[in-house]
Formats: structure tokens, C-alpha cells, sequence
């Protein structure tokens, strides 16, 4: 369920039990590239999602801190591990200021050891919404997009921590304009729409960062529509255009192209 690659040959990897039935997230660790894990000790919870402070990228004053998050609407305050150590120990942050409002939290991505973004599910009516860190996790603060509803990825500039973009898909239901690839450069005070579709029903499906530099990135389109009979992936119809597609930015997200 979750994948973080920390350091030379070091691999940390969170995943559900060897049954159904069993109900336990293992916790392992690998020191050569996967070949053979160690089982880790310090994270108690059903489902998690991890990430390492930034997708992909090594920098060598961060490379070894992870941050984990839980994943499962069934707890009662969203919690977030830190590892320091490349997972072999690890301190657990639960932030009181928005347990009441958060149900789980679903991405995170960091520039970092201490600015960072979460997009978090709520707990009133499960919409998901960002919320951003300065100080690693220990306090968080609500960083926008309330009309998303559906955040599947967050990049935050390795070089500005203020900088940072989000894929979102929108809503599942209906059409919507609040998709796409939104860009904000004040933390996530204030966003941008940098890449739409060509329809209402098309917003970001995935995102992903060159490791090597954080100027190129790519995003999918995704023109969807979820019917309380059937499941709709492209256009309309066999013979509808569809807005899906794939796009590439080499300025940071400023600007895109198919």
C-alpha cells in the first residue's frame, strides 16, 4: 500500500497483513533494493499511506525522514509518523487543532524537514480538502481548495516550500470546473487552474516529478463519470471524443503541453 525509497539501496514499505482476515499493517524495511526485509516495530494502525518529504527526490540533509499517515476513517484523530532514521524508529504527531474536522488523511508530499502538504478527508461529509505544515507535521493549518472534492496528489517545490501543486479529479457524480492541476506559490493561500480539460467531466488523474529536476513534471487527464449503474472511463460514448490525455510541464507547473 505504500513505498518510500530513502537512501542507497534502502527501501521502507508499509502493507496490509498475508490475509484478509488478518487485519495488520506490516511495517518492513529492506537495506538491499528489496532483495530482503526486515520486519519495523512503532506504527499501530489498520491502512496507511507513506511518503518520503518529497516524491522522489534525494536530498542529502532530508533523505533519510519519512512521514507516514493513517489511512483509515475508523480512528478517532488523524495521525502522522515521522521517521528520522530511514524507518527504523519512529514518533507519532496527532494535531488536536483538527481532529474534529479530519477523518484520514489520503496524500502528502514535503519540500523539507518542515513544510509539507496533506490532503485530508473531512469528516462531514468526507470531501477532501489541504491542509499545510511548517513545522513538520506538528501543527497544521488549511490551505484551500474546498471545492475539489477529490485530491489524488500533492508536489510541493523542493527548492520553495511555498510552492507546491495538486491533481485534482473533482467530483465523481456530476460535472465540475474545480478539476485539474492547480499551482499555488503563497503555501496555499491562493491556487491557480494551470491545466484543464476540454470538458467539465475531465480532471487530473495522476502526477508525477522528475527526481532530478523538480522544473519537469507530468499529469494525466482523466474524463470519467461515475453513474449509480455503471462506471464511465473516456467519452460519452464509443463514438464521443474524450478528454483524456497526458501532459507534460517543463517550468514547474507554470505551463503544459500535450
Amino acid at each position: 500500500d505504500g513505498l518510500a525509497a530513502v537512501g542507497e539501496g534502502v527501501v521502507v514499505a508499509i502493507g496490509d497483513g498475508p490475509t484478509a482476515a488478518d487485519g495488520d499493517v506490516y511495517l518492513c524495511r529492506s537495506d538491499d533494493y528489496g532483495a530482503t526485509w526486515t520486519r519495523l516495530d512503532g506504527i499501530d494502525y489498520k491502512e496507511a499511506s507513506i511518503a518520503i518529504y518529497t516524491e522522489g527526490c534525494t536530498m542529502s540533509s532530508f533523505e533519510n525522514t519519512i512521514w507516514a499517515a493513517s489511512c483509515n476513517g475508523s480512528y478517532t484523530k488523524p495521525f502522522i509518523h515521522k521517521s528520522t532514521d530511514d524507518g527504523l524508529t519512529w514518533v507519532t504527531l496527532a494535531p488536536d487543532a483538527v481532529a474534529a474536522e479530519v477523518k484520514d488523511i489520503r496524500a502528502m508530499a514535503f519540500a523539507d524537514d518542515n513544510n509539507g502538504m496533506f490532503v485530508v478527508r473531512r469528516k462531514s461529509d468526507s470531501k477532501r480538502v489541504v491542509y499545510a505544515t511548517t513545522d513538520g507535521g506538528e501543527s497544521w493549518t488549511h490551505a484551500g481548495l474546498p471545492n475539489a472534492e477529490r485530491i489524488v496528489k500533492l508536489a510541493v517545490d523542493p527548492r520553495d516550500g511555498e510552492t507546491a501543486l495538486a491533481c485534482v479529479t473533482g467530483k465523481l457524480w456530476s460535472d465540475s470546473t474545480d478539476r485539474g492541476v492547480y499551482r499555488t506559490t503563497d503555501g496555499g493561500k491562493t491556487w491557480t487552474q494551470v491545466l484543464k480539460g476540454g470538458n467539465a467531466s475531465t480532471g487530473c488523474g495522476g502526477m508525477s516529478v522528475d527526481a532530478k529536476n523538480p522544473d519537469v513534471m507530468f499529469a494525466s487527464l482523466w474524463d470519467f463519470r461515475r453513474k449509480g449503474w455503471t462506471f464511465r472511463s473516456g467519452g460519452e460514448g464509443p463514438e464521443s471524443p474524450s478528454g483524456s490525455g497526458l501532459y507534460r510541464s517543463a517550468d514547474g507547473g507554470k505551463t503544459w503541453q500535450e
